[in-house]
């Protein structure tokens, strides 16, 4: 009996060591996805009715395809993104909202099928705002990307010393259009 107690015992600390020796080597390996965002607000974005400067709230979604999401607009998209999207939305993040003139940097793990971000600005006057914004992941690695917000619109920033590495980022059409 004692050495079934024991037999397990080692049983126990050989899968334990195993499970931490996969995460030691899938970090060494660079297996794991992420996202690093780093935001610069301008200091006159999102202007209220009286043209002030407001904060803005960004919602990120993990997409399978971006192919739903690029047809989609702010509004409905605002209303009912899991509708929408169906299968090709698989989470959503809401961060802290950006306040006018800040900096910051956001890391998002992302899980094997994510292979696109969708960035979602929540612009008080979204009727005139280019609010959506297309991100592709790569697999495997640790996707850094420059986001800037200048107004009612958010962008990609690449850049300007390392052009050569540039991603192609798909800007969406604006909301005005839609409205046309």
């Amino acid at each position: 009996m004692q050495f079934k107690k024991g037999w397990h015992l080692v049983s126990l600390v050989l899968v334990l060591a195993m499970m931490s020796g996969c995460q030691s080597a899938r970090k060494a390996l660079n297996l794991n996805t992420s996202a690093v965002i780093e935001f610069t607000a301008g200091t006159q974005i999102n202007p209220d009715a009286d043209d002030r400067p407001s904060p803005v709230v960004i919602h990120v979604f993990k997409l399978a395809d971006d192919r739903q999401f690029s047809r989609e607009d702010f509004l409905s998209l605002y209303e009912g993104a899991p509708a929408r999207l169906g299968k090709d939305l698989i989470d959503t993040i809401v961060l802290k909202e950006l306040t006018p003139g800040e900096q910051r940097i956001e890391t998002i793990e992302l899980a094997t099928e994510v292979k696109y971000l969708g960035l979602m600005a929540e612009f008080i006057q979204y009727r005139d705002a280019e609010a959506l914004l297309v991100i592709p992941v790569l697999e495997h690695n640790e996707n850094v990307v420059q986001v800037g917000i200048e107004g009612n619109q958010i962008a990609v920033v690449e850049k300007e010393e390392d052009n050569s590495a540039a991603t192609p980022h798909k800007k969406l059409r604006s909301d005005r259009s839609s409205q046309l």
